[in-house]
């Protein structure tokens, strides 16, 4: 695996902007290497500052990657509202999932520390780095829950739409709340109830493609023909139509 100089980590470090230097450098190594093979001591030797120069930015392994987390979940929000703002009228659901997985095989490393609440210590769900992430997707499927009656060829399965008051429901969207927690009352209480497990099952079927592209075989079983955004509009568009009943 192609490994960056060390010294080109440093050659990037200016005076006043070292907790920028340093997480990107802690990028570096989780996309080389890992999360287990990132600790502050392994960080200051590949950026080229003294041993004790990150504790004054992070405290701890755990603050640091809070940091990244809290940086990419605001790249991959920016990108959903620009996905959101130029999609059509009634594709906005598919391409928020086709962003959202190319914005995780552009950026693998972070991807793979914003999704782990057990090192980040992001347990708080009203102010989780990914609650605004998670909003907009759910927004976008209570509108078009709200809108079943309207246009009944975009209709939404009742059964699927209802689950979320089951018991079954219930425990499925509890789910979500260590990595990706549902936004504050003010807002959950302004989104239809329906729209919680629809955005559970958007959320997790984006996310197993992004996981599957970025840790998984999908670039190999696509033989490298098809973009990750490609993949996941077709895969969105056929799971469109599953839910439709096949009607076009």
């Amino acid at each position: 695996m192609t490994r960056s100089n060390p010294s080109e980590s440093a050659g990037r470090y200016h005076h006043g902007d070292l907790a920028s230097t340093l997480i990107a450098t802690a990028l570096e190594i989780v996309a080389e290497d890992g999360i287990d093979a990132l600790s502050l001591r392994a960080l200051a030797r590949r950026a080229g500052v003294s041993h004790a120069a990150p504790y004054h930015h992070f405290k701890t392994k755990g603050e640091l990657l809070h940091a990244i987390a809290e940086q990419g979940f605001a790249r991959l929000s920016r990108n959903l509202e620009e996905a959101a703002a130029k999609a059509a009228p009634g594709d906005e659901l598919v391409e928020l999932g086709c962003a959202y997985v190319a914005f995780a095989a552009a950026n693998p490393a972070f991807f793979r520390v914003m999704f782990r609440p057990d090192l980040t210590g992001a347990s708080d769900e009203t102010h989780h780095p990914g609650a605004a992430a998670f909003a907009q997707l759910r927004n976008v499927v209570a509108r078009l829950v709200a809108g079943q009656g309207r246009a009944k060829d975009n209709e939404v399965p009742r059964d699927l739409a209802s689950v979320g008051s089951s018991g079954d429901g219930g425990a499925a969207t509890s789910i979500v709340s260590d990595a990706v927690p549902r936004p504050d009352a003010a807002s959950a209480a302004a989104s239809n109830g329906d729209a919680a497990l629809p955005s559970l099952a958007a959320w997790a079927l984006v996310h197993g493609i992004a996981s599957l592209w970025v840790d998984g075989p999908l670039p190999a079983l696509t033989g490298g023909a098809r973009s990750p955004e490609d993949l996941t509009r077709q895969i969105a568009l056929s799971v469109r139509e599953v839910l439709r009943g096949g009607r076009r």
